[in-house]
């Protein structure tokens, strides 16, 4: 009897095993599958794995290490960062390495860290939900649009990595249940500050947790014997460290630029001014739905859920509510990875152990269907790029890296990948990573002083419809005033077309376009 009692829980046990090995064989998959990439693709392929948010960070990192401080295009110092990512970004230059080794060197350690990102996520997962769970969890991470937006090299992945080392140290370690050593939550407080430094719009994270921290204290507070000197003295281990950061980022900004906020944040924020634009929303696809059928099955289950979720829940919900009523434009998916994705795997994983049963038989087949799945939706989205912006960007840069002076300097919108790979000085005319006096020239219509006053020889456009410059002699251009209001127009004749690239499509239904550079007439 003993024995066949012991048999059969050796039974129940191995497929639990057997998950536990697989999901150990999907975490490696996903790293070494991009790895991979990084080291086999030519860049004029490997560029459409990245941004232009990426090279941002490269060009600016670049002339920190060249001792030319925090600048992209070598003329205007810029604060359009985060950062700690900023900072990571400089590293390469630092190594020694060059720009495309450079590139490749930051891809390749986003895909490292998300990583350890997804090792701390799997424990957790293991811990809480079980074998299963942590599997299916991982699959997902493998679909196109969470794989590609999370090894991009932006900064998400490192707040991914962070949050879940923090997660971890909270399941371990009971801070939750407020008998945590002071170390613990001293080196938890830490944790914090540089998720705020990797992407600063934690702080509806930060401040989710604040809120959980003093309601916590008002209802089990006196019951555990906690006085107001002990709350204090948490409260100041927990969060003191995320407002000494802030206090001196705000002063570092307002002392170095006469500005408390990045001008990145500022040119696309409409706070305190709602600008509902439910279209631009939609831009995030799979992963805002994914992120939202999260919150409402979170929601659902509320009681059951743990305090670091509930709290991980506020912020994703704090930040999506702020992307929907207060972004004026250029969102992006990957946005959503630092807290959408992992609401989404925790939910997706209570979700499994719930509703969903837990049978070795079942994932025999389901590992490798939906292995099948994910690798069709890979080539489907890599047959979706095609040659895009980001090839015709490429391309256009490598023409002004061979065919302009060294001291040549050149204006684009979105001019991220064009501008670090065609090494010259390159003006970022959204404004992202220049200065707050830009937007002035702009607003008050006189962007041809401002290309006379910063020296301009070249004016780079990467969305030409091909039909404009083949039926028309000038072409007008215009560039919002994204701070102060207007606009700007500038107008350019053919004659002084000097580059076109391929056409390529931006997006689904849209028309041909061509990245085109103007030689400006002297």
């Amino acid at each position: 009897m003993e024995s066949s009692v012991s048999e059969k829980a050796i039974d129940s046990c191995e497929p639990r095993v057997s998950l536990r090995r697989l999901s150990l064989v999907v975490l490696a998959v996903l790293v070494l599958y991009r790895l991979f990439v990084l080291v086999a693709l030519p860049t004029d392929q490997l560029i459409r794995y990245s941004n232009d948010d990426t090279c941002y960070y490269l060009g600016i990192g670049r002339n920190l290490a060249a001792g030319e401080g925090l600048t992209f295009d070598g003329l205007h110092r810029t604060n359009g960062f985060h950062p700690l990512w900023q900072l990571i970004s400089t590293a390469p230059f630092l190594l020694g390495l060059g720009t495309d080794a450079a590139w490749r060197f930051l891809l390749a350690l986003t895909v490292i860290i998300w990583g350890v990102g997804l090792w701390y996520l799997r424990r957790i997962i293991l811990r809480r939900w079980g074998p299963a769970a942590a599997l299916l969890a991982l699959l997902v991470c493998l679909w196109p649009q969470i794989y590609n937006n999370s090894t991009c090299g932006m900064e998400v992945t490192l707040t991914f990595t962070l949050l879940m080392c923090g997660i971890d140290l909270l399941e371990r370690r009971g801070i939750g249940k407020l008998n945590a050593p002071p170390g613990v939550e001293t080196g938890l407080g830490v944790l914090l500050a540089l998720v705020f430094l990797s992407r600063l719009d934690t702080a509806f994270l930060h401040l989710a947790a604040g809120v959980y921290f003093l309601r916590a204290y008002l209802r089990g507070g006196a019951a555990h014997g906690r006085g107001i000197r002990d709350f204090l003295a948490r409260g100041l281990r927990l969060f003191g460290p995320t407002v000494l950061a802030l206090a001196g980022y705000l002063v570092w900004n307002k002392l170095s630029f006469g500005h408390f906020f990045a001008i990145s944040g500022a040119l696309k924020s409409s706070f305190p001014i709602p600008c509902l634009n439910l279209g631009q929303f939609l831009m995030y696809r799979e992963l805002g739905v994914f992120a939202v059928a999260a919150l409402i099955w979170l929601a659902v289950r509320r009681r059951s859920n743990e305090p670091w979720l509930r709290i991980l829940a506020w912020g994703l919900a704090g930040q999506l509510l702020y992307l929907l009523f207060f972004l004026k434009w250029a969102p992006f998916a990957y946005y959503l990875i630092a807290l959408g994705l992992p609401v989404g795997l925790f939910a997706l994983a209570d979700f499994q152990k719930r509703l969903l049963p837990v049978d070795g038989r079942l994932y025999r087949w389901l590992v490798p269907l939906a292995t099948a799945v994910v690798i069709a939706g890979q080539v489907l989205s890599w047959h979706r790029q095609g040659y895009g912006f980001q090839r015709a960007t490429y391309e256009g840069a490598l023409w002004a890296r061979d065919n302009t002076s060294e001291d040549a300097v050149l204006a684009m919108r979105d001019s991220g990948i064009f501008g670090y790979f065609c090494e010259r000085s390159c003006i970022n005319l959204d404004g992202l990573v220049n200065d707050y006096e830009y937007q002035r020239w702009v607003s008050a219509d006189r962007l041809g002083d401002y290309f006379d006053e910063t020296g301009v020889d070249y004016f780079v456009h990467h969305a030409l419809p091909t039909e404009d410059y083949e039926s028309r002699e000038t072409l007008s251009f215009y560039i919002p005033g994204r701070l102060y209001g207007g606009e700007a127009i500038y107008v350019l004749s053919n004659d002084d077309l000097v580059f076109t690239s391929r056409p390529y499509r931006y997006g689904f239904g849209m028309s041909s376009l061509t990245l085109g550079i103007w030689r400006l007439s002297q």
